[in-house]
């Protein structure tokens, strides 16, 4: 025999023995303690990996037997929770068994993990990997559904082997299992009033009711989440519907909430599960309503089981055969068309057949058509090809009745979707456009009460997206005079928009203000870059193009709103009293005889309405009268946010806003920290601009005042004009503010760039709406306001021969910073120091605006509320508030 030939027979019997390996090590993964069974036979089949509760004792996986074999499941293990199977587990061909979160030695994690199911031998059978970031399993993310398998197939991916549905724990998956009554119990919860339209805690209730003809004991039974429990021999009498309030503990989640009613033996009988977005009904959500359950024995974590109401405490006719409402989601179309394109809708249906796409041009009559079913298993239509600037307005509907289910959903607060065709309209600026009915406009424009004018609706669009109903109506009081008027937007229930990303931060309601008294159409806008500039609380401002039916309409600066979400942003807390300030709300001594009711017409109270906080006011008018001027300075230093106070005045003396003395100012308390803040609000008379008795907001004279007594006579701001120690840091920042944005040629170039982008505009506007007194043109306005005040402002505040302000601060500062948790900052020079932005890193943060520290003295920042402040050690407390 040749070598050449005893090698291959070698080669070959390697392979042999080695194929004979393979094939025993087969044969005994397939033969795991005794039991042959099949790939794919054994796998993970249901996830509750965040359950409906939050309790990770009532999490839970399941594991199923398809195969036609029995499978021993002793000394397998689920790696990632950290269980085995130690006792003798046998798990049956065609058998389910759940293993639950109180068994796991660790947890299935929230967010997402990848799990394994390994054998005796170590063999890894089946492994999954979940993600709580997965769109369209969100359901399953603490929101009341569970993750089930829909196949092991490999070629199928990973994401498409899953559905998010009910609960089925030790069933095999069926769709139909979610239709199926739910019997564990006759008594369910059937309507929620989470956040009533006054917002009073004591308005919510949770209505629990007996579906059943007999009575039901529900002694002892609880609804742990606010903290309710029935009496011990508390019964419900046949088809009786109780109302549970006055909650002790907390009140209802305004955002998303689980309510479980549990019997005596803490048995789950009845989960509830609601949102105040997606698919929930967003009038439910403060706007009057409150969620009704469609059918008590059907799963009340499904929003199809819920429809927002007028409330009806204790009176509830269970209807068990009322299906589920349809559901559409992942709705997506074309945004924008050009005049040559359709406009194309797909979307997701769940509980519903034959999907409807409804439709409207403009204000035309609504026109239909029926949805295919694609090959992606997702639902689509297609609208005609319409011309340039046209509105198309959809919605969509189960059998084309919205009764059984629509998009958006009944209780939401559009009634269509939409967008609108590509137009040939230009500009540089932003372009909001106003689609409304010639008819409803002159009522709109015309509707000129200051009280008791909730707004119209009309539809909205920006950057091809539609916001039907949104509410408009006039603002401010001046406006109602003005040919162009000032306009209160108010998005509809629900929704909220970040402009495509000019907003930091999304916002429901917006103002659009006319810039009818500012020839130089900059004037808010420069104000509100000073703001910025500082740090400190402050209004975005910025100009739009604001269009109407597609038309040109007016040049407009969008203005943000101080409401519960600009508070939210700045880290106020939820329990913040706000009030808005009007018709000489000086916090003067002989306001304390006011009536309450003329009080509250000057501090107008914008939060917590449903109580009484007028005698806060009081407090403060007593505590900022008092004779004692250290009793004065105990209480600023203890009860006032001193920085805020400062940046706020320092601001406005560069600014020169000549209103907010007496009113355009909001008075903040917030019992977090128990300081007041002072916030300067509306821009337009400022940067050298009058109030004068006969042309009042109309006068055209422009100035810069050297008064640095302005504001003495709001009796808050007078302290730091006042008290020595307080006007020293007041001076000290408003030179810094003057010296970085009153510096030669920073306002010029400021101008340059606005006036750049908005001439055009500016021009078309004027020639729609022209404007009082003498006519000329944005640039003329722009060039009065640098001769007349900015340059006369700068010579006064930091020019070589100003004397009001002391020098500017010195690049090298003498300080002393010491703490991690508490940082207390000491200043060893002899003049006062101003440190507004100043990097705190243990506190991950800076230093507030309007922070100035005396000669000798040190401030102290943390980043939690300290009790209480004093003057007597030279020193106080500044809370790092956690903004947005």
């Amino acid at each position: 025999m040749s070598r050449k030939t005893a090698g291959k027979i070698a080669g070959f019997a390697l392979v042999a023995v080695l194929l004979a390996v393979m094939i025993v090590s087969a044969w005994r993964a397939s033969v795991v303690d005794g039991v042959s069974r099949l790939a794919d036979q054994v796998y993970i089949s249901e996830l509750n990996y965040n359950d409906v509760s939050g309790l990770d004792s009532a999490d839970f996986l399941e594991v199923t037997n398809v195969g036609p074999s029995d499978v021993a499941l002793t000394n397998w293990c689920l790696k990632g929770v950290g269980f085995c199977f130690t006792q003798k587990t046998i798990l049956l061909a065609g058998q389910v068994i759940v293993v639950r979160g109180s068994d796991f030695s660790g947890k299935l994690n929230d967010s997402g993990e990848l799990l394994q199911l390994t054998d005796s031998v170590h063999n890894v059978v089946d492994e999954v990997s979940y993600s709580s970031q997965s769109r369209l399993l969100r359901g399953s993310d603490g929101r009341g559904h569970t993750l089930h398998r829909r196949t092991v197939d490999r070629l199928v991916a990973r994401k498409n082997q899953w559905v998010a549905d009910v609960p089925s724990p030790g069933l095999v998956y069926d769709v139909s299992f979610r239709y199926q009554l739910n019997n564990a119990s006759d008594v369910s919860i059937t309507e929620i009033n989470f956040h009533p339209t006054n917002n009073d805690p004591e308005d919510e209730f949770v209505e629990v009711s007996n579906l059943s003809a007999s009575e039901v004991s529900v002694g002892d039974w609880c609804i742990p989440e606010v903290s309710f429990c029935f009496s011990k021999s508390d019964v419900l009498a046949p088809n009786e519907a109780r109302v549970v309030g006055g909650f002790s503990s907390r009140q209802l989640s305004n955002k998303s909430d689980v309510l479980r009613l549990l019997d005596a033996g803490k048995q789950q009988r009845d989960v509830v599960y609601f949102e105040d977005k997606d698919q929930w009904p967003a009038l439910a959500d403060g706007h009057g309503m409150s969620l009704h359950r469609r059918s008590g024995r059907l799963w009340g974590i499904e929003p199809g089981n819920w429809e927002a109401k007028t409330p009806s405490p204790g009176v509830y006719q269970d209807s068990p055969h009322l299906p589920y409402l349809a559901m559409f989601g992942d709705v997506s179309f074309t945004r924008s068309p050009t005049a040559t394109e359709e406009v194309t809708v797909s979307a997701s249906m769940r509980d519903g057949q034959s999907p409807m796409l409804h439709y409207l041009l403009n204000f035309e009559t609504e026109l239909k058509i029926p949805m295919v079913l694609g090959g992606s298993g997702r639902w689509e239509a297609s609208i005609p090809e319409q011309p340039a600037g046209t509105l198309v307005r959809f919605r969509l509907s189960s059998n084309g009745d919205v009764k059984s289910g629509s998009w958006p959903r009944s209780g939401d607060g559009m009634t269509y979707r939409g967008t609108v065709v590509k137009s040939t309209q230009e500009s540089q600026l932003p372009q909001l456009n106003w689609f409304v009915e010639d008819d409803d406009y002159l009522k709109i424009y015309e509707d000129r009460d200051r009280y008791g004018d909730d707004g119209y609706p009309s539809v909205i669009v920006f950057d091809g997206e539609v916001f039907d109903r949104t509410v408009i109506r006039v603002r401010g009081n001046q406006s109602r005079r003005n040919y162009k008027r000032k306009w209160k937007v108010v998005l509809p229930a629900g929704y909220q928009t970040d402009l495509g990303g000019l907003l930091k931060n999304p916002v429901n309601e917006f103002a659009l203000n006319s810039a009818v008294t500012d020839k130089s159409f900059v004037r808010e806008i420069l104000t509100s870059e000073l703001q910025v500039l500082g740090g400190g609380l402050g209004q975005q401002v910025f100009p739009m193009r604001f269009e109407k039916n597609n038309q040109f309409y007016g040049l407009y600066l969008y203005q943000e709103q101080p409401d519960g979400r600009w508070r939210k942003k700045f880290g106020f807390s939820d329990k913040v009293l706000s009030f808005k300030s009007d018709r000489q709300a000086t916090l003067n001594l002989n306001q304390l005889e006011l009536p309450d009711s003329e009080l509250t017409s000057r501090y107008q109270q914008r939060t917590q309405r449903w109580l009484n906080q007028v005698g806060e006011i009081r407090k403060l008018i007593a505590q900022v009268n008092s004779n004692n001027s250290q009793e004065v300075l105990q209480f600023v230093y203890k009860n006032v946010d001193v920085p805020q106070v400062i940046e706020a005045i320092a601001t406005m003396r560069v600014a020169q806003h000549l209103e907010w003395e007496h009113k355009n100012h909001l008075l903040l308390f917030d019992p977090a920290d128990e300081k007041w803040r002072l916030v300067p609000i509306d821009f337009d008379l400022n940067f050298g601009r009058r109030f004068t008795s006969g042309c009042n907001a109309l006068c055209e004279e422009v100035s810069a005042s050297a008064y640095m007594e302005y504001m003495e006579g709001n009796r808050l701001a007078r302290q730091f004009l006042k008290i020595p120690e307080l006007r020293e840091m007041l001076d000290r920042r408003t030179r810094t503010l003057a010296d970085s944005f009153l510096k030669e040629g920073f306002i010029e170039e400021r101008i340059r760039y606005w006036e750049n982008l908005i001439r055009d505009d500016a021009q078309r506007d004027r020639k729609t709406w022209y404007t009082y007194g003498e006519q000329y043109s944005i640039q003329k306005g722009q060039e009065i306001l640098l001769q007349s005040y900015v340059r006369p402002k700068r010579a006064l505040l930091i020019g070589p021969d100003a004397s009001l302000l002391p020098p500017s601060q010195k690049s090298s500062l003498s300080l002393l910073t010491s703490g991690k948790e508490v940082v207390t900052i000491k200043n060893l020079d002899s003049v006062a120091i101003d440190i507004s932005g100043t990097t705190l890193s243990s506190l991950d943060s800076k230093v507030p605006a309007g922070t100035v520290v005396l000669p000798g003295r040190s401030i102290v920042f943390s980043r939690q509320p300290l009790p209480s402040s004093s003057a007597v050690d030279h020193q106080f407390h500044v809370w790092i508030r956690p903004t947005q």
